[in-house]
């Protein structure tokens, strides 16, 4: 349970460079030791570099049934440098991070951290469109214009395809973004400068925190350079969503995941039903698994919870004395394992499922009712997308169960930009002309309170029947401005 977030695992972060320098070291002999111990004991290939360039000078040792790497330059100030370059720094740096270095052939007392380079890849799909990524380095560039201060940018054609470079090459972030025949990679060069605070983490062996930082220092500065809304840049978007500060105390509020238009979710008639899937998502965070019974599955963990009903009902605002409520509950329960399953699907066509809820059942004992589930370990580590605020913990009844279904979906899609479509809601619950007055209070209750919790912005957008849109205020939303001709709402996510 102690799982980094931050890891570049977890955020499929890859290194794709690594440079060490030290100094006091450039004699023959001590660079032929490092040399020595680089090529037999950890298998890189070595070849001596001169001045500032990767010229090679000489070849130290090689062995050409390897493509692993390490360059030794002796520099202009008579530093000596070791470049791993490409693939060579991910082995180094897992080489590192196993403890498999011997410090020994290094001068430690000046060894530095130089160069790191942290990259994530997307991967080109059948439906890839070169005039659409153009378009996406166009609008990047006017963004950084616009809300930067970097004036070196370069976008360049070259045989290889295009580049887009951000910064000069010398500054402590270099941010370059390129592709290749199956990949868009996002790279990120990072130097002395910005490596040198915590470069320590790295000589010391304690990786989470080095790598929950530089984690946080990639998605930070990345998220200032491109825009947000564009299909290039949904990894950044979700992880913006899913680990951005909140102030907000989102213990009271309800988390939610992504939406899909055919998903099976939004096909479903039992509104409930999907609603305490939400708040039992939800619940399942605040559970403790420090002694809670384990049970395996082909290695999957999962954890066997034994609760109270009446936890479950207090977390979602339900008296556990009502009867009817308690019942629905009881049976939601009974249907739990009936969960959709996680799939894993492997690169070789084959393919694992494993149940979300293994088991779920419920007894009553000495008249209190129990709840015994068996959990997949990675509901409890996800991430959600989404916080929406307290109100939508729980619902009055089955309308209002409606009415924030169909808002959750309306937020929780990939684009920044929210649409409630209004008049297919009011076509839908079919009621009195009284009670839609209620419902549109309640809308505008929910969606001013989201805007004030910082989860939309304040701006919105009412576009009418008549094709006639009106931009307004959160705050200037009311009864008059809903009773007209309206086809949906517009308004924007608002992310930190």
């Amino acid at each position: 349970m102690n799982q980094n977030k931050f890891s570049f695992e977890s955020q499929k972060l890859e290194i794709d460079f690594i440079t060490l320098s030290m100094q006091n070291s450039s004699n023959e002999n001590n660079i032929q030791k490092l040399a020595s111990y680089l090529f037999y004991s950890l298998g890189f290939n070595c070849f001596l570099s001169e001045g500032n360039t990767r010229r090679i000078s000489r070849t130290l040792f090689c062995d050409f049934r390897t493509k692993d790497t390490a360059i030794i330059r002796i520099n202009y100030w008579n530093k000596t440098v070791i470049e791993f370059p490409g693939k060579s720094g991910q082995k180094l740096y897992q080489l590192v991070k196993s403890q498999h270095i011997d410090w020994k052939f290094f001068h430690l007392p000046s060894l530095n951290l130089t160069r790191l380079d942290l990259c994530y890849d997307q991967k080109k799909t059948d439906f890839f469109d070169s005039l659409q990524f153009d378009r996406f380095l166009l609008d990047s560039r006017k963004q950084i214009l616009k809300s930067t201060r970097t004036r070196n940018i370069k976008l360049i054609n070259n045989n290889r395809g295009r580049i887009l470079g951000i910064n000069k090459r010398s500054n402590p972030r270099y941010f370059r973004v390129y592709e290749s025949f199956s990949i868009i990679r996002f790279e990120l060069e990072i130097k002395s400068l910005a490596l040198e605070p915590i470069q320590a983490y790295f000589f010391n062996s304690q990786f989470n925190f080095f790598e929950s930082q530089l984690t946080q220092f990639y998605f930070k500065y990345a998220k200032t350079l491109f825009p947000l809304d564009d299909y290039f840049v949904r990894w950044l978007l979700d992880f913006s969503r899913k680990y951005s500060l909140n102030e907000n105390n989102t213990q009271s509020m309800l988390a939610t995941e992504y939406f899909i238009e055919k998903s099976h979710l939004l096909e479903i008639h039992d509104y409930e039903k999907f609603y305490h899937l939400l708040q039992f998502l939800n619940f399942i965070k605040t559970l403790n698994t420090e002694q809670c019974p384990e049970y395996f599955l082909e290695g999957r963990k999962y954890f066997i919870q034994t609760l109270p009903l009446k936890d479950f009902m207090n977390f979602i605002g339900i008296p556990s004395t009502k009867q009817n409520q308690r019942l629905k509950i009881v049976e939601y329960f009974r249907q739990l394992h009936k969960t959709d399953p996680i799939l894993e699907q492997f690169s070789d066509g084959t393919f694992r499922i494993f149940a979300t809820f293994l088991y779920s059942g419920v007894y009553k004992k000495s008249n209190r009712w129990f709840v015994r589930v068996y959990i997949i370990e990675d509901l409890y580590l996800y991430e959600y997308p989404f916080i929406l605020s307290n109100s939508f913990r729980n619902y009055k009844n089955q309308t209002d169960c409606l009415l924030k279904t169909q808002l959750i979906k309306a937020i929780s899609v990939e684009s920044i930009q929210k649409i409630f479509h209004l008049s297919e809601f009011i076509e839908q619950i079919k009621l009195s002309n009284k009670q839609i007055v209620k419902v549109k209070q309640d809308l505008i209750f929910l969606i001013q309170e989201i805007a004030q919790q910082g989860i939309i912005q304040s701006k919105l957008q009412i576009v009418y029947k008549n094709a006639k849109i009106q931009h307004l205020d959160q705050d200037q939303l009311n009864l008059t401005k809903l009773r007209q001709r309206i086809k949906y709402l517009i308004f924007y996510e608002k992310l930190n």
